[in-house]
Order: C-alpha cells, then sequence, then structure tokens
C-alpha cells in the first residue's frame, strides 16, 4: 500500500473549475502502476494496465490537495489486480 498527495492546481481543472475526469484516471494508473514496485519480485508484473474502472463521486477543487491510496487486491502468476481510493 502507497499513500500519494497531488495538489490541484488551476491549469489541472476544466471550465467548471473542478479537476478533469481523465487527470484523475491518470493519477490512478500511475500510483497504483508505481505501487507495484513495493512488491516483493515487482519485475513479474510489468506495469500494463489491463482494465480500468472508475466512479466519480465529488469534484475536486483548485487548492486542494488530494490524496490517493493505492494498494494491491489480489496477485495472481501473471496478474495483480490493483485498486485506489481518492
Amino acid at each position: 500500500r502507497v499513500i500519494f498527495e497531488f495538489k490541484v492546481l488551476p491549469r489541472d481543472c476544466n471550465y467548471a473549475p473542478t479537476v478533469h475526469g481523465s487527470l484523475l484516471a491518470l493519477l490512478v494508473d500511475n500510483c497504483t502502476t508505481t505501487m507495484l514496485y513495493t512488491l516483493p519480485n515487482y519485475y513479474k508484473w510489468g506495469g500494463l494496465s489491463v482494465n480500468m474502472n472508475l466512479n466519480y463521486h465529488k469534484p475536486a477543487l483548485p487548492g486542494q490537495v488530494i490524496i490517493i491510496d493505492a494498494y494491491s487486491e489480489k496477485q495472481g502468476k501473471k496478474v495483480t489486480f490493483t485498486a485506489a481510493k481518492i
């Protein structure tokens, strides 16, 4: 499990102004992949995202600090299932 912080800047937002959903997806993807390096034999997993399912519950605003909690749910022989909460 790894915890990341990201401060939202105005350039990260759309006209609303709230954070672009694609930026949040990028953060989840990068943080869960980075978390793989903390696992034993991390080189076996490669870091390729196979599938992502995102549910957006609340917007993030400029100036806020986003906390991303990335963790491993399950490890198989060839795939590690990861998850993250923002």
